[in-house]
């Protein structure tokens, strides 16, 4: 199953396709291609990443384009290997000044709630205070 996602912005953007077949990956690895059946190409980035799952961004955005087609891969359980060839690299167009001001706050915030988050630990942990979730009262939203 596949599940959108949200990841920080960039300025490169991939088509990417898939195959869920792991035993033909040496066919690819040696360039050969003859047979194996791709999904459509689909256009991707790290702002808009589609259906591509959040663990196989990670793949498809490390491979290296020095040499296309690239190839990332994914298991996706049960045996199972998705397999996504990255034919094309397109440059995104650059952030203004007012994207760059929003993602930089975004940035902070999440700084500071990492910060906090560790600080609250760290207070546990020395305080020797447990804390019975099942006990705890939760604000409906």
């Amino acid at each position: 199953k596949r599940a959108s996602m949200a990841l920080p912005s960039s300025s490169t953007s991939l088509v990417a396709r898939s195959i869920s077949n792991w035993s033909r990956t040496s066919r690819l690895r040696s360039g050969e291609e003859k047979g194996l059946k791709w999904t459509a190409p689909t256009l991707v980035s790290l702002q808009n990443p589609g259906t591509l799952p959040q663990e196989a961004a990670r793949d498809v955005f490390s491979a290296s384009a020095n040499k296309l087609p690239a190839y990332a891969g994914l298991s996706i359980g049960r045996g199972r290997y998705t397999i996504y060839r990255i034919s094309r690299v397109v440059e995104g167009r650059p952030m203004d000044a007012d994207q760059r001001k929003a993602l930089g706050q975004q940035l902070t915030q999440l700084a500071a709630q990492q910060q906090f988050e560790a600080y609250a630990q760290s207070v546990k942990a020395q305080s020797g205070v447990e804390i019975d979730s099942t006990r705890v009262e939760r604000k409906q939203q």
